[in-house]
């Protein structure tokens, strides 16, 4: 299959939405038995400049998204995501298909 992996920002989001006390626990929990990839400056520049030569703003692409492809590619590391707009933006060997 594959290993994870994972950023901060990608935890970042999830435990803004924690519903409560427990769920961030939990979080928390799996956000230290997994292993990270650590964005910097170089990859919000180059998350930039992803975003302009792709026009992704008019597309609905946020720099958060651009800053994980970056990051997923620099790792050789397949993307997960259900976000539509944002794959549309990967080429098809980039993408991680679950088997069924």
């Amino acid at each position: 299959m594959g290993n994870v992996l994972t950023t901060g920002v990608i935890f970042a989001e999830l435990l803004q939405g924690a519903r409560n006390k427990n769920e961030k626990a939990i979080l928390e929990q799996y956000f230290a038995a997994l292993p990270h990839c650590n964005e910097n400056a170089e990859t919000w520049i180059e998350a930039g400049k992803l975003s302009f030569e792709l026009k992704a703003p008019s597309r609905g692409v946020g720099l958060i998204d651009l800053a994980l492809i970056v990051l997923s590619r620099h790792h050789n590391a397949k993307f997960w995501s259900k976000d539509k707009k944002l794959l549309a933006l990967l080429n098809k060997e980039e993408i991680f298909h679950a088997k069924k």
